[in-house]
C-alpha cells in the first residue's frame, strides 16, 4: 500500500504510472498549509530551446519532453495542443539558444520585427480542471517513523497510519522534512504572473515569450495569462509587483493590440523548488521511502518521466 504526498503535477505522474501497475495508492495533500505550486503556474510544457548533446540536464529534459509529449498526446481535459514562439528582441543569449527551432510568424500583431521569431510543439494545460483527475483526500502529514520495515504515518488531526511505501511529491514543502532524512538542497523560487478573464485574442490559444516574459492565452475560456516573475530565496506568497508591472509595460509597447489594464488582473503566485544544479530529482532516503521534486520551470515535462521512475523502483523492492 502506497501513500502519495502532494497534489500537483508530481503527484499527478507518479499517479497515472501507478495506476497502470494497479498499485493501491491513498493520496493527501494540504493545500492550506503547503499551497500546490502547480495550481499558480502558467502550466506549458514545451522544451523552451533545450535540444540534447549540450548539458546532461538538456539530455534529460528531452527524454522527458518525449514521455510528456506521448502521455498528453493520449487526450485529457484540460490539455490543449498548441505552439509555442519565441520572439527575441534584445536577449543575445536566447538568439543562440533557439537558433535551431525554425522560423515562424508570432500568433499576434506586433509593432517591432524581432531578431528572431520560431516555433516548437507545446501543450497547454488548465491546472485547476486537469489536476481533478487525481483527488486529494485534504490532510497535513506531521510526522514519519519506521514500524517494522513499514512507514508509520502521522496526521495532524492525531490519526496515524501504516504504509508499504510513502512517495512525498510536495515540491518545496519537501524542506519542512530535511531533519527527518537527507534530502537534495532546495531553494524556493517565487514565481508570479497576472491573469484578466473576458479577453479576445484571436481564435486559437497560444503562448509567446517575448524576450523573457511569456503570454498564454486560452481562447475557450477567453483568459489571458502574463508572466511570469522568478524570485529566488523566498517562501512566502508576496508578489513581486514590480517586476511583474515592467513586465506588462515591455509587453505593452511590443504588442500592436492594447493589452487590459494591470489593475484588472488577478495576480497568482507559486513557490518553486530548484536544486543547486537545476535538475529534478526523483530518489529513495531509505527503503520504503520516495521523494520527487526540484521540478522548478520543468514540473509539467518531467513529471510522467520521473513518476514512471519512481514506480518502477517501488516494484522492484517487492
Amino acid at each position: 500500500k502506497v501513500l502519495v504526498v502532494g497534489s500537483g503535477v508530481a503527484a499527478a505522474g507518479f499517479l497515472h504510472h501507478g495506476a497502470k501497475q494497479r498499485l493501491i495508492c491513498d493520496h493527501v495533500s494540504s493545500p492550506s498549509n503547503a499551497p500546490t505550486c502547480s495550481l499558480n503556474s502558467t502550466a506549458v510544457a514545451a522544451l523552451r530551446g533545450t535540444q540534447k548533446g549540450i548539458s546532461p540536464l538538456g539530455d534529460e529534459l528531452v527524454e522527458g519532453w518525449m514521455e510528456a509529449n506521448d502521455f498528453f498526446a493520449l487526450g485529457h481535459r484540460g490539455v490543449e495542443a498548441a505552439i509555442h514562439t519565441t520572439s527575441v528582441f534584445v536577449n543575445d543569449k536566447n538568439l543562440r539558444r533557439f537558433s535551431h527551432l525554425p522560423l515562424t510568424k508570432p500568433p499576434v500583431p506586433l509593432k517591432q520585427i524581432p531578431q528572431l521569431c520560431v516555433s516548437e510543439e507545446a501543450w497547454i494545460i488548465r491546472p485547476q480542471e486537469f489536476l481533478k483527475q487525481w483527488p486529494a483526500r485534504d490532510a497535513m502529514v506531521v510526522g514519519l517513523s519506521v514500524e517494522e520495515k513499514k512507514w508509520r504515518v502521522q496526521f495532524l488531526d492525531g490519526t496515524s497510519l501504516v504504509y508499504d511505501h510513502v512517495v512525498l511529491a510536495t515540491g518545496y514543502w519537501l524542506s519542512w522534512m530535511k531533519g527527518l532524512f537527507p534530502i537534495p538542497e532546495l531553494r524556493a523560487v517565487q514565481g508570479s504572473y497576472l491573469q484578466w478573464g473576458q479577453t479576445d485574442f484571436g481564435a486559437e490559444s497560444f503562448s509567446l515569450t517575448l524576450d523573457d516574459t511569456n503570454l498564454v492565452y486560452h481562447t475557450a475560456e477567453k483568459t489571458l495569462l502574463l508572466g511570469s516573475t522568478s524570485v529566488k530565496n523566498v517562501s512566502g506568497d508576496f508578489a513581486d509587483m514590480s517586476d511583474l508591472k515592467k513586465r506588462w509595460e515591455t509587453v505593452s509597447e511590443l504588442l500592436a493590440a492594447s493589452l487590459p489594464a494591470m489593475k484588472d488582473a488577478k495576480t497568482h503566485t507559486g513557490i518553486r523548488s530548484v536544486t543547486r544544479d537545476r535538475a529534478p530529482f526523483t530518489y529513495s532516503p531509505q527503503p520504503g521511502l520516495h521523494l520527487i521534486g526540484g521540478l522548478y520551470k520543468n514540473g509539467w515535462v518531467m513529471s510522467w518521466r520521473l513518476g514512471r521512475q519512481t514506480v518502477q523502483r517501488i516494484l522492484a523492492d517487492q
